[in-house]
């Protein structure tokens, strides 16, 4: 009877462990805006600052979004209609650190085209598609744990194409890169823990008395 409670009480506990945790997720967002080429670095924090006492990182998401955009405004100067069409090309690298890598994310915009009469002004506009890179990491966490800088580049470059000649009133660009961390953790419910204290204790307990028993009388 006595191995049959031991074994009850240590099962107990460890049943309440495998069901006694919370999962949640952190995430830090680093981001840049400008024109028409960036070259910064974003600084996140680590999962020792960030996560709760006695949580467990599980996996990490990086996700990079790109978004661009450029407008074009110019006048007709030749004799004769004309056709003209403009697209914006963006490239984005985030340098993460060993073991994680480079990460390249190429954004390529709409192409926007139009045909404009002799002497007169055409309004072209290209427009990005949000391109969006992620990953998720469960191995080389450790990556992760304590605070760290990215480098960001950013370049941008626009083609714009004319069948006659123009003059450039507006030329505007603008590009913005995004960088997002999500660190999944769980964390053991504090009646998990006190639950598994009780098993092991009583556990020794028994083991203690078992040998206290056993042990020859001298």
């Amino acid at each position: 009877m006595e191995k049959n409670s031991k074994i009850g009480l240590t099962a107990g506990a460890f049943m309440a462990c495998s069901g006694g945790v919370s999962a949640a997720t952190i995430s830090q967002v680093r981001s840049i805006s400008g024109t028409p080429t960036l070259s910064t670095s974003f600084s996140f924090a680590g999962a020792d600052t960030l996560l709760p006492a006695g949580a467990h990182l599980d996996d990490v998401e990086l996700q990079v979004i790109e978004s661009l955009g450029s407008f074009y405004v110019f006048l007709n100067t030749s004799g004769s209609s004309g056709s003209y069409s403009l697209q914006i090309t963006d490239v984005a690298t985030l340098g993460m650190p060993s073991p994680i890598g480079t990460f390249t994310v190429t954004d390529v915009g709409s192409t926007s085209s139009e045909t404009v009469p002799s002497g007169s002004t055409g309004i072209l506009g290209s427009v990005g598609s949000n391109t969006v890179s992620s990953v998720v990491f469960t191995s080389g966490l450790s990556a992760f744990l304590h605070g760290f800088n990215a480098s960001v580049t950013d370049s941008t470059t626009v083609t714009f194409d004319a069948s006659r000649a123009y003059d450039l009133f507006v030329a505007d660009r603008s590009a913005d890169v995004a960088a997002t961390l999500f660190y999944s953790y769980t964390v053991p419910e504090p009646t998990t823990m006190t639950l598994i204290g009780i098993g092991l204790t009583g556990f020794a307990a028994r083991r203690r008395a078992k040998k206290r028993k056993d042990s020859p009388v001298r």
